[in-house]
């Protein structure tokens, strides 16, 4: 080392990087985990000052639970500084495909587990393997209290970043000190010199201090014997840097003072491997299923423990939440493990959405059970799950112990709404009526209506369907039975023809990438378009919804799609049912739209983004939008539209047509260069049936004017009807646990504390721009809120 050189100091990263499932199933996954760590405490043994980092609260749990006598060696070590508890997440996820709550569920749960068992507050976010780095991240980081971030993807080949160390913000302008380190996590037996040396001329200019990752990953053991041996040469020898059994919150600490001179990254970080949005449809229908499931079941149970004292059944949900951080670690929901270690998946996605639905069912009860429900007819109680009023279509069975079909419905005021009778069925008590009206609940509430027998008030219906159209006063829609497309979507309150060419047309395209897609950015080569095989059927036909069946075939594989309007609405919803045989394709639905200057936005975990509308794959939460010029009677105005979705992940804007991808049929965990061998059989992803709801939602000015977040919360979170007996009641027949009143803000979370009295409120503004709002709960003004731009907030009330 020359003398006119500043002395360096690395700090040497000891890890052993494991998937707890990939290539394995979990099983397989556990026993490396406690074999990995069993070689660590044999290296601090015998290595005055190794020091080894580990993250994922899930792990732990394996070594307390099957190895505890290993645990305990660990707890001691964390005490004396030589084992080192990074990251404070449940397990290391996907960053993208998870929704905002998720984030902050694995920080609680895990901050929470290693108070508990280690008396460790984590300071250090660590996701080193995970595809990719949502915006809001950098909040969601430090209002959980971690303020440093390592990460190795997305690599220098994908994302030129400022070297080795920055300022990560997030759109409002929360700030944590972020690093990507030089190559990978993992280093060989042989190749540490190597790293040492490029980590040295890797140091950002003012500073004296590196991180270099070493130790072998998955099935390795991670920092071997040679590998110490290594470091303790290179310290002998004035030609190397000063090398330091460290941590990565040692490092940031040390930084830190003169951190002020860094470089700040405004954005989001990607990307690797963007068919990972896509691969094996059924996890990421499991994981957005039981998300929302959990959260509606927090809700409900809150309010059946404010007015009907029901317990809050907090072990059942925290078990269940669980499950799902667990089922997001980036290899699983990126839907890149092994088909057995996917069915696995599944089967967790069902006991956490069971497990949901089991405190849903016992808090409906609760509350049915105390609510007046006397009078007339077949009561019926309307349940809003979501924190602002509603008005939407709502299906209900109910005993019918009359033969005709003439029914009406009113509310608790006796006054009637839109209804018809959508099927009739025979039982042993009589029949079973299925009935569709429309409803206006309140925010996180109920709401009592009647089915009562007699002819409804007469009047022009306001939905309609033919075989070749849809229409109500919002939108007309025309099909083009030949082709099973949508030709036409006119919206009749701004004068504008929304489409560009055929819309709603499933694409089919080539694919011929691994299951990750490596190096694919974007998917555009079409290879066809499935097209009707039978002619439309009119399903319903108001008054308050309208539906047209289509029929369409690709090759082997069928589709078939429910097309709906209902009434006063601006959503062209669409059920889609997919029979799929193919293999190395992938199926999209296309929208272009006559929108000139299109902006594309994407809601991304608790908030949104802008990306440039280039056709390259992109994630995305709930909806994506295009929002443009377009002309309305020779004037050109603001306009565009939202696709909205429950439970896909995958899309791309090209100029102003937006596509949802529905699936991809690559062969299960298989990673290039390697190439498919013609004589070995393969499971390929998505064969068979799946289904998902879309929505089309054209509005004039900009998406924030439709409230497109709300508009996709309810696509996902439906209202809920069921019948209740006639009784009496202490409780109302219409009541609202929580609002705000601020639209641009939606109130994610309403939960019991995790100690102490209260609940626990959590809102994020939804738009870019400041808001204000009256919090009310259980009819009482209890607190005015105010938020930034982008700002998540967490409230806690108490008695």
């Amino acid at each position: 080392m020359s003398e006119d050189k500043p002395a360096v100091t690395l700090h040497m990263i000891g890890n052993a990087h494991i998937d707890p499932v990939w290539m394995w199933r979990a099983e397989e996954g556990r026993q490396e985990v406690i074999d990995s760590c069993r070689a660590a405490l044999e290296r601090i043994k015998d290595t005055p000052g190794f020091i080894f980092c580990r993250s994922s609260a899930a792990s732990y749990v394996w070594l307390q639970e099957w190895a505890p006598e290993l645990f305990e060696e660990v707890r001691e070590y964390v005490k004396q500084g030589r084992w080192a508890i990074v990251g404070g997440w449940w397990e290391q996820p996907d960053c993208n495909l998870p929704c905002g709550e998720s984030l902050v569920r694995q920080a609680l749960y895990a901050k929470r587990y290693f108070q508990e068992q280690f008396g460790v507050e984590v300071r250090c976010g660590y996701n080193v393997d995970s595809f990719g780095h949502c915006a809001a991240l950098p909040q969601i980081l430090k209002k959980c209290g971690l303020q440093y971030y390592v990460f190795f993807r997305p690599g220098a080949h994908e994302r030129e970043l400022p070297a080795g160390v920055f300022w990560w913000s997030a759109p409002d302008g929360t700030r944590v000190l972020a690093s990507r380190p030089g190559r990978s996590y993992c280093t060989g037996p042989g190749d540490i010199e190597e790293r040492v040396r490029e980590t040295e001329q890797a140091i950002p200019e003012g500073l004296r201090d590196g991180m270099c990752f070493y130790g072998v990953g998955n099935h390795g053991g991670g920092p071997t014997k040679e590998n110490l041996a290594a470091i303790a040469r290179m310290n002998a020898d004035p030609d190397f840097p000063r090398l330091e059994f460290s941590s990565p919150e040692r490092f940031f600490d040390k930084i830190l003072p003169q951190a002020d001179s860094l470089p700040t990254v405004a954005a989001e970080l990607q990307y690797h491997s963007r068919g990972c949005y896509t691969a094996v449809s059924h996890i990421k229908r499991g994981n957005r299923k039981a998300e929302v499931a959990l959260m509606q079941a927090e809700k409900l149970a809150a309010a059946a423990g404010v007015w009907a004292a029901m317990p809050y059944p907090n072990d059942e949900l925290t078990a269940a939440w669980k499950l799902v951080l667990f089922n997001q670690f980036h290899d699983i929901l990126a839907g890149t493990s092994v088909r057995p270690a996917c069915e696995k998946t599944r089967a967790d996605h069902l006991e956490a959405e069971a497990a949901a639905a089991k405190v849903h069912s016992r808090a409906v009860t609760r509350l049915a059970g105390l609510t007046d429900t006397a009078g007339e007819g077949r009561p019926v109680l309307a349940y809003n799950a979501l924190a602002w009023e509603r008005t939407e279509v709502v299906e209900v069975e109910v005993v019918w112990p009359w033969p005709e079909t003439e029914t009406h419905v009113v509310d608790e005021r006796g006054r009637e709404t839109p209804s018809q009778v959508l099927e009739m069925l025979g039982s042993g008590r009589g029949y079973i009526l299925r009935v569709a009206f429309l409803a206006t609940v309140p925010a996180l509430g109920y709401r009592l209506y009647r089915v009562v027998p007699g002819t409804a008030a007469t009047g022009a219906s306001e939905v309609r369907a033919a075989l070749r159209m849809l229409e109500n006063d919002k939108l007309s829609i025309e099909l083009d039975p030949e082709t099973g497309w949508v030709t036409s979507i006119y919206d009749r309150e701004s004068g504008i023809e929304a489409l560009a060419g055929a819309g709603n047309v499933p694409v089919i395209l080539a694919d011929d990438s691994d299951t990750w897609s490596h190096g694919v950015d974007a998917f555009r080569d079409e290879i066809g378009r499935a097209v009707a095989v039978r002619p439309p059927e009119v399903v319903e036909a108001g008054p308050v919804r309208a539906t047209v069946r289509l029929f369409s075939q690709w090759s082997d594989s069928l589709i078939q799609q429910d097309l709906s309007l209902t009434q006063g609405s601006r959503r062209l919803e669409v059920r889609m049912t997919v029979d799929w045989h193919e293999k190395h394709q992938m199926l999209k639905v296309a929208f272009p739209l006559r929108i000139q200057r299109p902006t594309a936005t994407y809601e991304v975990p608790y908030g949104h983004v802008v990306r440039e509308p280039n056709g390259n794959e992109e994630p995305a939460q709930k909806w994506i939008d295009v929002t443009g010029r377009a002309n309305a009677n020779g004037t050109q105005v603001r306009y565009g539209a939202a696709l909205l979705n429950d439970c896909k992940y995958g899309f791309d804007v090209l100029n102003s047509e937006m596509r949802l991808s529905v699936l991809r049929s690559p062969i299960y965990s298989f990673h290039s260069p390697r190439q498919p061998d013609a004589t070995k059989h393969y499971d390929y992803t998505d064969q068979g049936v799946q289904s998902l709801r879309y929505a089309l939602v054209p509005h004039r000015g900009g998406w924030q004017a439709a409230h497109i977040p709300r508009q996709a919360w309810e696509l996902n979170a439906p209202l809920i009807a069921d019948e209740e007996p006639v009784h009496g009641g202490k409780l109302p027949p219409r009541n609202s646990l929580l609002s705000l009143n601020a639209r641009n803000v939606i109130v994610e979370v309403v939960k019991r504390a995790e100690e102490g009295e209260g609940y626990v409120i959590r809102a994020y503004e939804t738009e870019g721009r400041p808001a204000k709002g009256r919090l009310t709960f259980d009819g009482q003004r209890v607190k005015n809120m105010q938020f930034g731009p982008h700002e998540i907030k967490t409230v806690r009330l108490t008695k």
